[in-house]
């Protein structure tokens, strides 16, 4: 260093610093360096990040010193245009981030919003991951173990767009994708890279290299399954020295290729006849080369769609082959017919009623996935997408033919309520009522507990009751929070080392929820037991259930105050009516029997208003005996009215001269009503 004045060795400082492709110093930050100092990582002087969140989660481009920050002008930022979803496609290759949401029933989070908004939104998706720009979001409260706002509200996602990369959980989630994501467009050689931006890959390249990576992805068949293809990722699955080493492999002949969709033919059912919406709503949620969103509204036993592969992309111009495959929803309810070549494909889609998501994680989902892959002899495409969604809040019954017999557009929420946790404290009132206390339930819970069960039930409380005393003690004397800390913990752990009772909870809860009979021979003593609870709430929720089923032509009151099932006793053995029925179980339970024990939500099955209007209404449809539709009786608010095949209304069911007439539907007081 002799000879060398402080600003010169200041100035090979700053050189050096600036000759690092980053600053990272784990082994992904190592391997990027080492292929940058060798001219072999091109780095990111050719991308710029952009914040959308006004700062509130941006991710440190100090970490990539040759990675330019977005700095939106002022015409941008006064009209607010600088946060929230994107809305404009960059020129620059753009990779960024916005950690912004609502809840999930006043909106959800940003990308249910441009699923909301059909053609366009899925279309801007589409150009932005053509023209090199990409943003990160978070799902929020859209994607999560639960029901109706209980614990989360599942999977609200109406379609699975590729072209939106969404992670798993609020704000800052997204930052491992934005890091994973830049440090992969770093690693392209210089030459692939200049390549992908030139021919508008860059994107579906780095989508391809991210989804073959994850950690839950071990095979190459695994990548052709819902496994690697999931609505929402978690960052917990992310391999990034995979994703660097993927890309800095890759050659400009080993690009893949870019799966585009077209629909060819579709089923087009009529409204007022094959569904019921408000003026101009249809089955098409949207559509882009990259995804087919479709709302399966129409009654008909199939929802059957004819697409093609032929616009996908091959940038070299090498033969391609096409590969569709059921990424999400069930095997013997969805068939999947490709040409030889793979180029075409018909999807047939029968109704699901309930499906868990593909990742494996326990979230309910109402949405089947296809996806298109096209592959080189070199290279595999990241998926174009078809969904099918299945509107949660609709129940669907059918004969033996496959023909639908009944559809209820207010169906019940399915959750048990049962606590999730091992250590909730709610297992302690269960085992209070399994051991035999004098609780409001354990009338009903008792002829389903044998012995052995009620001494292992009193034997834990014996252990528990002790800490549990403790620990009121200390809140009443407001110790530190850290001893009522350390006392909850000890306790916790202990209620989660107790022997398995969720098997037993779920045996009871579904035995009387699943007994069509249940409320018909015990309605006297849930109702007295109802209006004798402190919580006057309760009698009122008791009495909105039974009304509910009442007003559906299910129940008809009695002069003696009881009810009984409108299509007489046998009634009990449709399965619509069971479920129905079922429906009226989950909510006594919860309310009356054990309201202690089980949490749920005791709304309809929420579904976003946004995809269809409140109908609360049931049809029972008819068919004469050849199987041919005769039409449908609607049961509303105590009345039944009676409809053709064709959907016209007979105002007098009494009447068999009365000529049918046309019926108009229209939005009225928040819900959809109709009339002549």
């Amino acid at each position: 260093m002799k000879g060398l004045s402080l600003l010169g060795f200041l100035c090979v400082l700053s050189a050096s610093a600036a000759d690092k492709l980053t600053t990272r110093s784990d082994e992904v930050g190592k391997l990027l360096n080492e292929w940058h100092a060798e001219g072999r990582a091109a780095g990111l002087k050719a991308l710029q990040y952009e914040n959308r969140d006004g700062g509130h989660a941006p991710f440190q481009v100090g970490m990539f010193p040759g990675l330019k920050s977005l700095v939106h002008d002022e015409k941008e930022r006064g009209a607010g245009r600088h946060m929230g979803p994107a809305h404009s496609v960059r020129r620059v290759p753009t990779l960024g981030n916005c950690s912004m949401a609502s809840t999930a029933d006043t909106g959800g989070c940003l990308p249910r919003i441009y699923l909301m908004s059909g053609n366009p939104g899925f279309n801007f998706l589409d150009a932005s991951y053509r023209a090199n720009n990409f943003i990160i979001y978070p799902e929020h409260q859209d994607h999560d173990v639960g029901f109706n706002g209980v614990d989360g509200w599942g999977d609200l996602f109406p379609a699975n767009h590729p072209a939106v990369l969404i992670s798993q959980g609020s704000s800052l989630s997204d930052l491992p994708f934005v890091q994973a994501w830049l440090s992969t467009v770093a690693a392209f050689t210089p030459e692939v890279q200049e390549l992908l931006i030139a021919k508008g890959v860059l994107m579906p390249t780095v989508n391809m290299i991210f989804r073959r990576s994850n950690k839950q992805v071990r095979t190459d068949e695994d990548y052709f399954s819902g496994l690697a293809h999931p609505v929402v990722f978690d960052a917990k699955n992310l391999d990034e020295k995979a994703m660097v080493n993927r890309a800095q492999l890759m050659t400009p002949l080993t690009i893949p290729p870019v799966a585009m969709l077209e629909v060819l033919e579709e089923r087009k059912p009529v409204n007022g006849v094959d569904y019921f919406e408000k003026e101009g709503v249809t089955e098409q949620l949207g559509q882009s080369a990259s995804s087919v969103g479709r709302i399966f509204r129409g009654v008909g036993e199939v929802y059957s769609l004819r697409l093609s592969a032929r616009r996908s992309v091959e940038i070299q111009g090498k033969p391609m082959k096409a590969r569709w495959v059921l990424l999400q929803g069930r095997k013997d309810k969805v068939e999947i017919k490709s040409s030889a070549d793979g180029t075409e494909a018909e999807i047939r889609v029968l109704w699901h009623d309930d499906m868990e998501s593909a990742s494996g994680t326990g979230i309910k989902a109402h949405r089947v996935d296809v996806g298109l892959f096209v592959s080189s002899p070199l290279a595999d495409s990241a998926p174009a997408i078809v969904s099918v969604f299945m509107l949660p809040n609709e129940k669907r019954y059918f004969n033996d033919g496959g023909k639908v017999s009944e559809v209820c557009y207010q169906a019940h929420n399915e959750d048990l309520g049962i606590p999730r946790a091992s250590e909730d404290m709610r297992w302690l009132q269960w085992m209070r009522v399994v051991a035999g206390e004098p609780l409001p339930g354990e009338r009903w819970v008792r002829t389903l507990i044998n012995d052995e069960a009620r001494s292992e039930a009193k034997i834990v409380l014996g252990e528990l009751q002790p800490m549990e005393r403790a620990l009121a003690e200390l809140k009443t004397r407001k110790a530190p929070a850290e001893d009522i800390a350390n006392m909850e913990k000890k306790l916790k752990a202990k209620l989660a080392g107790a022997a398995d009772l969720r098997a037993l909870a779920e045996k009871v809860v579904r035995t009387f929820a699943n007994d069509p009979r249940w409320f018909l021979n015990q309605q006297a003593e849930l109702i007295a037991v109802a209006a004798a609870a402190s919580d006057a709430a309760v009698i009122g929720d008791v009495r909105a259930g039974i009304k509910k089923l009442t007003d559906m032509g299910v129940l008809v009151s009695q002069g003696d105050g009881g009810y009984v099932l409108a299509g007489g006793p046998t009634a009990a053995e449709s399965p619509a009516v069971a479920d129905y029925l079922r429906g009226l179980h989950l909510m006594l339970l919860s309310r009356v029997v054990l309201p202690e024990f089980l949490h749920r939500s005791n709304q309809p099955a929420f579904c976003d208003p946004r995809l269809t209007a409140l109908k609360p209404w049931r049809d029972v449809y008819r068919y004469d005996e050849k199987g041919k539709l005769l039409g449908w009786l609607r049961h509303q608010e105590g009345r039944v009215h009676g409809f053709t095949a064709d959907g016209r209304m007979k105002l007098n069911l009494g009447d068999p001269d009365e000529k049918a007439v046309p019926v108009k539907y229209e939005m009225k007081g928040g819900r959809l009503v109709f009339g002549p």
